[in-house]
């Protein structure tokens, strides 16, 4: 850092503190004019000092009591005050005991989800404060809507407010983040501490063996585009081609003809969509390389249990998928009406445009070959059986961004008795989101993870840097476990991905109760097309 920096950040960090101390005053000058008016305006009965003669609480200690409470109710503000933390965590338990009794229609998440619909954030954070600590499980779904409304405003996390509800939202769901406190207490409450990029080895990038003109002709199926893609990928975008180059067998990419398994009409999806989605399938099989390629684990640095899988498959692989996917061709995803739910991948600066591939068992088998030496083999009584065949897989365009979200747990999908089923098996759930990179050949559009950061009301950002190939692997499904994340913007170039899942079979003892915990949040995931 040269003096100059130095000087503008320390002339920075001297105009933070003075204004802490002009605030500091102002807020100790009104505190002590409420007071007055509190104890003036004090009327609370009290009874005569004989009446407390082996009550637990004296006279004095419930007057000094009554004064205080008076003071809070007068100002909110100060009820949310860092100081009164301690007072928040011990009244939680007494007010929820009250309000069970009143009925389930006032608990603590219902007041919480109104208040962010509602844009009370202020009274959000409050709710939130005083549901830290409480033991109190969170279901999943009800996290996914809580981020979902938090971001509704300001999904670039560029506000102070959003960032400090984000994060108490993340406290609440995952009480061990609070225990994690790294050192520096020089960041300011509302703030987004965005890390370098991380990237798992100095291996340089590979490209295809051949050029890309053959496969990357025009889709054979031609819908109409979006608004920010004007033509489809050709061999004449020079730029995103290099990197979605020929396979090693040519002939084989140009009789791919997929095939549609499954359909549903705009209007009936849900949320109801500008267009229909279309599930496709094709019986042509990949040209896999000879030598597989040598597949590395690499755990994701300060993001628990999160995992880089390196050359799961070879830039030649890639390019055969690319091509099969184009012809499929890329549709928008433009739900219609209302505010989406970010984990549904809507895009705030345009929307990445998607395709939906039920692949084939000689894809899904060598995959999930390469890796099942390298992931998790159970997770508590699960044991992981493959990946999930039905792959999202989505074009993201300069200004594409996936706000951030929390993915849910599919249900392995597949053909039964000739026809596409969405839960195919019974007792098979992800646990794992599977990202698949097929290219990296763009600038920006990292997975960028965020987490609770150093003082309370900040967040840490970590993004990590697609490479070829490459798998990354994070938990979902459980609340505790569930990743904050986003694909961010893609500044040039075109990033391609596919997003699908490890599997994992349920033990028959847990299958019941597993598809009855899955339930409420069932039209959720039929909403989520990533």
């Amino acid at each position: 850092m040269g003096k100059t920096a130095k000087k503008a950040a320390k002339r920075r960090q001297q105009m933070a503190e003075m204004e802490r101390t002009a605030n500091k005053r102002a807020k100790t000058n009104h505190a002590s004019e409420i007071e007055t008016k509190a104890a003036a305006s004090h009327t609370v009965p009290m009874a005569q000092e004989d009446d407390y003669d082996g009550f637990p609480i004296s006279r004095e200690d419930l007057q000094s009591t009554l004064r205080t409470l008076e003071l809070l109710v007068t100002d909110r503000a100060l009820f949310g005050s860092e100081r009164l933390r301690p007072l928040r965590k011990l009244l939680h338990p007494l007010t929820e005991y009250y309000q069970s009794k009143a009925g389930a229609s006032n608990s603590a998440f219902k007041r919480i989800s109104d208040a962010l619909k509602e844009e009370k954030w202020t009274d959000a954070l409050l709710l939130l404060e005083g549901l830290r600590g409480s033991g109190h499980a969170v279901k999943l779904g009800t996290v996914q809507r809580w981020v979902r409304d938090a971001l509704i405003v300001c999904p670039k996390l560029t506000d102070a407010t959003t960032v400090k509800v984000l994060d108490a939202i993340l406290r609440v769901a995952n009480a061990e983040w609070d225990k994690v406190r790294p050192d520096d207490k020089e960041v300011a409450v509302g703030t987004v501490i965005r890390h370098p990029s991380w990237v798992p080895t100095d291996k340089p990038a590979q490209k295809p063996t051949v050029t890309p003109a053959e496969y990357l002709a025009t889709p054979t199926h031609t819908r109409s585009p979006s608004p920010t893609v004007t033509e489809p990928i050709t061999a004449a975008n020079e730029h995103s081609a290099e990197s979605t180059a020929e396979t090693t067998s040519p002939s084989n990419a140009k009789k791919w003809q997929p095939s549609v398994v499954a359909f549903e009409k705009a209007a009936e999806r849900r949320p109801p969509n500008r267009y229909d989605l279309r599930i496709w399938q094709d019986a042509a099989k990949l040209h896999w390389d000879a030598t597989p390629p040598c597949t590395t684990r690499h755990n994701v640095e300060f993001v628990d249990k999160a995992f880089l899988l390196d050359s799961v498959l070879s830039p030649n692989e890639c390019a055969q998928i690319l091509s099969l996917t184009h012809n499929m061709g890329y549709d928008p995803d433009e739900p219609i009406g209302g505010s989406q739910s970010l984990e549904d991948g809507v895009a705030r600066e345009g929307r990445a445009q998607a395709c939906v591939w039920l692949a084939g068992r000689d894809v899904v088998e060598t995959i999930f070959d390469r890796v099942k030496g390298l992931v998790d083999e159970s997770i508590g009584e699960c044991k992981v059986s493959g990946i999930n065949a039905r792959f999202r897989c989505y074009r993201y365009v300069p200004g594409n961004l996936y706000g951030p979200h929390v993915d849910g747990a599919w249900p392995g999908s597949g053909i039964v008795d000739g026809e596409y089923q969405y839960d195919a098996f019974g007792n098979q759930w992800s646990k794992m989101t599977f990202l698949i990179y097929l290219n990296d050949d763009f600038e920006g559009g990292d997975t960028t993870f965020y987490l609770p950061g150093p003082v309370l009301g900040s967040l840490d950002a970590r993004g990590v840097a697609p490479r070829t190939g490459s798998v990354l692997v994070f938990p979902h499904g459980d609340t505790s476990d569930s990743l904050v994340h986003e694909g961010s913007s893609v500044f040039t170039g075109n990033k391609f991905v596919i997003r699908t899942d490890l599997l994992y079979t349920m033990a028959a003892k847990n299958t019941s109760m597993h598809n009855k915990h899955m339930k409420h949040n069932d039209e959720e995931l039929k909403r989520m097309r990533r």
